[in-house]
């Protein structure tokens, strides 16, 4: 009995320590006292495996890795039997393991570093486009004011919607740009480079949209019809914005020239998009300011002084009228569309102008 007593008294005299959770991340896995020495605690030292606590080893502090850790188990219960005590890993194995986990490119590190850190950014995403941007921004503040009274209704429009319409379709986003690019093309001098050079940027952008917009176009859906309405009226806004490209250039066609590209279609293209898809639909979301617009207003100012072209265009039909002629279709219907320009520029019989182009 007098061992047993011994034993308990023994007990009874533990030597009190000092109760810790701020040991390293080896200790506290193994269970064991950490004398929380930095950079490198004793026990790290003693074993030759790298110390959470020193900054310089490696970044990959965490959970072991569960393969890791099973084998580091498997490895423990094939070893020799240790005799009475607490059973502790092989600390040698354990600081060689971690080495090669945390070496760059090894399977476990991989592994353990997919859910812990996020993938690198992709460098194309967050690459910036420093022309584009001044386009952007040429827009929001000086362009889009240009279209409409700046503070109405449909100023605002194309000062906030129209950049998020182009945001979630890029040939929008394209011809923003294009139409940028040739209000501050117009704005420079005359021959200079600068006017060049912006004139340059506003034609890549406005071929690469119109080349995307087409390819929409044959797919039109509730979701894209108002980004392509907003295109399409972009596309006239550029085309008039380009300005001539010669003399001979007349808009609707070119004098001379069998292969021109003609203007004229795109701008009906406005009209196309509005009278296929129901308005309800067209004129909703981000496009819900254009319905409540209202009527068109009368233009206040004109820069032409009113011209008497209604009777000599009345006594031009007449004559094309007379003069059977295959082709008098096509004569007619130029016209008509060469009628709303000039009612536009010079005015109707009574004195109204006609807004040719809007919504």
């Amino acid at each position: 009995m007098q061992p047993t007593s011994n034993s308990a008294l023994g007990r009874q005299h533990r030597r009190p320590h000092r109760k810790s959770r701020n040991g390293c991340l080896n200790c506290k896995k193994r269970k064991v006292k950490c004398d929380e020495t930095k950079p490198m605690c004793f026990n790290c030292m003693r074993f030759n495996v790298p110390c959470s606590f020193d900054p310089h080893s490696p970044p990959t502090y965490g959970p072991i890795p569960k393969a890791l850790s099973d084998e580091l188990e498997a490895s423990q219960k094939s070893s020799p039997h240790r005799g009475p005590g607490r059973p502790r890993k092989d600390w040698a194995a354990l600081g060689n393991a971690l080495r090669e986990a945390t070496a760059p490119g090894s399977p476990t590190s991989n592994a353990s570093t997919t859910s812990s850190a996020s993938p690198p950014a992709d460098s194309e995403a967050c690459s910036l486009n420093i022309v584009d941007a001044d386009l952007m921004v040429h827009f929001v503040h000086h362009t889009a004011g240009t279209l409409s009274r700046p503070n109405d209704s449909i100023g605002l429009f194309w000062r906030n919607n129209v950049p998020r319409i182009g945001f979630s379709h890029h040939f929008v986003l394209h011809l923003i740009y294009a139409l940028s690019g040739f209000h501050l093309a117009y704005l420079e001098p005359a021959g200079s480079d600068t006017r060049a050079r912006h004139r340059s940027i506003a034609t890549q952008h406005s071929e690469v949209g119109l080349k995307k917009l087409n390819e929409t176009l044959s797919n039109i859906t509730e979701e894209n019809c108002g980004a392509l309405y907003v295109a399409a009226t972009l596309v006239s806004y550029c085309a008039f914005a380009a300005g001539p490209t010669s003399s001979k250039d007349l808009l609707v066609c070119k004098v001379g020239d069998e292969t021109t590209l003609h203007q004229l279609p795109l701008i009906h293209g406005v009209r196309l998009i509005r009278q296929t898809v129901d308005p309800a639909t067209l004129f909703s979301g981000l496009l819900k300011p254009l319905a409540e617009s209202g009527p068109d207003e009368e233009v206040e100012s004109c820069t032409h002084p009113h011209m008497d072209w209604v009777e000599p265009f009345a006594r031009l039909r007449e004559w094309l009228t007379t003069n059977a002629s295959i082709n008098m279709t096509i004569y007619d219907h130029a016209l008509s569309s060469l009628s709303s320009i000039y009612e536009a520029n010079y005015g109707s019989e009574k004195g109204q102008y006609l807004r040719s182009v809007g919504f």
